[in-house]
């Protein structure tokens, strides 16, 4: 059978720390669009979240497959945010969205 995590990502603006630094963790680990030329022209940034396969659910509640844990984990305390995670067993159609073979 086979599982994924679900992961509980928590940023918070801490004491005496920029509000940049939280945003710009949850910039690249989501991606963005970055207006230029006073916003003639809008280029699309990639995420951490994009570039594997995830299921993204309410803010800061996302479903990845297990063998992408630790990328996503090393990222996150990367910029010393908190987690949670669970091992589940996921829908089918959440199984297609992450690229885990359907039984």
């Amino acid at each position: 059978m086979n599982t994924a995590i679900l992961l509980k990502i928590h940023a918070s603006y801490k004491s005496g720390e920029k509000k940049s630094s939280v945003d710009r963790m949850l910039r690249k680990l989501y991606g963005y669009d970055d207006p230029s030329n006073y916003s003639k022209y809008h280029y699309h940034r990639e995420g951490l979240l994009e570039t594997i396969p995830s299921v993204r659910y309410e803010k800061g509640l996302v479903m990845i497959r297990e063998e992408d844990l630790d990328t996503v984990v090393s990222f996150i305390k990367k910029y010393k945010a908190d987690y949670m995670k669970w091992t589940v067993i996921p829908e089918e159609e959440e199984m297609k969205q992450l690229g885990l073979h359907v039984a």
